[in-house]
């Protein structure tokens, strides 16, 4: 009888997860129709371009309580009054604090990939080990005293 249910169960899950990738295949057809008419324009408006030079662009979600540019100066922020190196857990906590919102895992991800983004860029230093990992200004010497992380 047990496993009965657990048959009927994974047979229901097996579908619902079928129907997720037929509606997935739809979508991408449509997309892939749409591009065709896109580029099919592009090509009357100049037979030279050369289609397969033009990067797709991946869309990513914006957090709704954070302005252009605002996450960025508020991670760099927190370091600078940080005592010591942190992680962008306590960094998202050190956000949230100053925004009045919720911790919640997007945010975590996005001062991750904020904090990634800095160091490529020379202005943090990563530290630490993957699960860890903790961040510094690059060149600071003296932690400010404004408030303690």
């Amino acid at each position: 009888m047990r496993g009965e249910i657990a048959k009927n169960n994974l047979i229901r899950r097996a579908a619902l997860l079928k129907g997720v990738i037929i509606e997935a295949q739809s979508r991408i057809l449509k997309a892939r129709k749409d591009l065709r008419t896109v580029e099919g324009m592009l090509l009357l408006m100049d037979d030279g371009i050369r289609l397969g030079d033009i990067k797709g662009i991946r869309k990513h979600g914006k957090l709704p309580d954070f302005k252009h540019g605002e996450l960025t100066r508020l991670c760099l922020e927190a370091l600078r009054t940080a005592a010591h190196p942190i992680t962008c857990p306590a960094m998202a906590d050190y956000l949230a604090a100053e925004k009045g919102i919720k911790r919640t895992a997007p945010l975590v991800l996005r001062v991750r990939a904020v904090m990634v983004r800095l160091t490529r860029e020379g202005r943090v230093v990563r530290g630490g080990v993957h699960r860890r990992r903790v961040w510094t200004l690059a060149g600071k010497t003296e932690p400010t005293t404004r408030t303690k992380i």
